[in-house]
């Protein structure tokens, strides 16, 4: 739709602050494609808050800071 917006490269690194259900910080890099956080980029630059849940174990992580855009 017109609020779908593109990334300019097929991979990004997505910096992840998590907290679990003891609710203990740690943090998590992980890469993930364009197209899988295309839909949730808020704007475009070199740090792009986006929000992004992605199953990890029994939590959802809830946003994420996209680097290297």
């Amino acid at each position: 739709n017109s609020n779908f917006k593109t990334a300019k490269v097929s991979t990004v690194k997505v910096v992840m602050f998590v907290k679990d259900y003891n609710a203990e910080g740690r943090e998590d890099h992980i890469s993930v494609t364009a197209g899988e956080i295309g839909q949730y980029l808020g704007r475009q630059g070199d740090y792009c808050r986006i929000k992004l849940f992605v199953r990890i174990g029994e939590g959802l992580v809830p946003s994420a800071i996209v680097v290297g855009m």
